[in-house]
């Protein structure tokens, strides 16, 4: 994606995203649902995680500063960063051929958020931990997107496409195992496995559970706020939910 490669220097110094930054605080919070959807990836179905962990880390942050001294940024997929290394760094997991970072007892359901802070502080042990290399990720993806070295062709990514792509699809598009995200790379790996979570703002939204696919295809602004609005969904906009949506429906039906 183009604007990893614009980023390139950012991404390498987290001080160029917080100036004096001397520490990278590392948290994961695992979004694993009690209940599954069909349509949705897991992480969607819930409250928006980008403001659930800027709020939580925020009160963290703000009184490390208090006690401690310092300023401090909270980073939650909105700066280019390494978030897997840095959390490998932290001793948090470590990365598997997914991509994905993988913390022991709780599998991949994670979402990541770091705090970027100028004090500093003794420094975790890296993670030692280390993927099965079994390939059941490379196979379960839809699209090929996996290749043997752990490179990921976004372009191929059924994530990638149903979030980020804009515009109509590729031809030639392969079928879509859901309407917005994909989990297979994670749900198929051996080590992708814990509890479920305890965070309350990450309780499935009821409407979002309800909802076929043709209805999706029909849902004006309106109620596409009303549903999504408090959602990582949001941010897709109704369009992009009602394109894939379409594209769902004449593709075949979901793996289950």
């Amino acid at each position: 994606m183009e604007y990893m490669e614009r980023n390139r220097l950012v991404r390498l110094d987290p001080a160029r995203l917080h100036e004096g930054t001397r520490t990278v605080i590392a948290a994961a919070f695992n979004y694993r649902p009690v209940r599954r959807s069909v349509y949705f990836a897991d992480y969607a179905i819930g409250a928006d995680y980008h403001y659930v962990l800027k709020q939580r880390l925020g009160e963290a942050a703000d009184a490390l500063c208090r006690r401690f001294g310092g300023s401090s940024r909270i980073v939650v997929d909105s700066a280019p960063m390494r978030e897997r290394y840095w959390a490998q760094r932290a001793g948090i997991g470590f990365v598997a051929d997914n991509g994905m970072l993988c913390v022991p007892g709780y599998g991949m359901a994670v979402v990541l958020g770091f705090i970027l802070w100028t004090g500093e502080a003794l420094p975790d042990t890296p993670s030692a931990g280390e993927c099965l290399h079994c390939g059941r990720c490379r196979k379960a993806c839809p699209g090929g997107a996996l290749g043997p070295d752990g490179q990921l062709d976004a372009r191929r990514c059924l994530s990638y496409l149903t979030i980020e792509h804009r515009g109509e699809f590729p031809d030639g598009m392969f079928r879509m195992p859901k309407v917005y995200g994909c989990d297979n790379c994670r749900r198929s790996c051996p080590l992708d496995c814990g509890p479920a979570t305890d965070i309350p703002e990450f309780t499935p939204v009821a409407e979002i559970m309800d909802l076929t696919p043709e209805e999706m295809a029909e849902l004006g602004p309106g109620r596409f706020r009303s549903i999504f609005g408090p959602t990582a969904v949001n941010r897709l906009r109704v369009q992009g939910l009602r394109r894939n949506a379409l594209r769902f429906i004449g593709g075949l039906p979901p793996a289950e």
